[in-house]
């Protein structure tokens, strides 16, 4: 039996392995391709990002720039990323949510010449304690943050 147990370990280690290991955080860069829904598929490539995942805008959003969420958005990070990238707004002022999942971040690389808005109102987390990151390493361009800004609601960072 221990042999049998040995092998299951070592079989298991070997899918992971082969799989890439644990399910990783997908990445998906903004084109803007048919409208300015967050939520659309093909406004994104290769799809539309989930709460664990990445969203980066790097380009010209074929003119899609002010963002719309339908009922709020929740994501892990947001990363504008290139010298390339346009002045987006992230949802509207007093009506949208975007929420920035526990241990999240935006970041603005140096590269990036444009100034960068969210202006959905902006919820840190689900209410869970954890640690939030806004970094801006342009020194042309400037994240503005043109709405309220909320702890989640419930657990113990509530």
């Amino acid at each position: 039996m221990k042999g049998f147990h040995r092998g299951i370990r070592w079989a298991v280690a070997c899918c992971l392995l082969a799989s890439g290991g644990l399910a990783k955080a997908a990445a998906s860069t903004w084109t803007g391709a048919t409208d300015s829904l967050w939520s659309a598929t093909p406004n994104w490539n290769p799809t539309a990002p989930v709460a664990v995942d990445r969203a980066i805008f790097a380009g010209l959003g074929n003119g899609n720039t002010p963002l719309a969420f339908v009922s709020g958005a929740t994501i892990s990070q947001i990363l504008f990323d290139s010298a390339n990238a346009a002045a987006y707004t992230l949802g509207t002022s007093g009506t949208q949510t975007l929420t920035l999942g526990t241990g999240g971040s935006v970041t603005v690389n140096s590269t990036v010449a444009n100034n960068q808005t969210i202006a959905a109102a902006l919820r840190l987390g689900d209410g869970s304690a954890g640690t939030f990151t806004l970094t801006t390493d342009s020194l042309t361009s400037l994240l503005a943050l043109s709405n309220a800004i909320s702890g989640g609601t419930g657990g113990p960072g509530g």
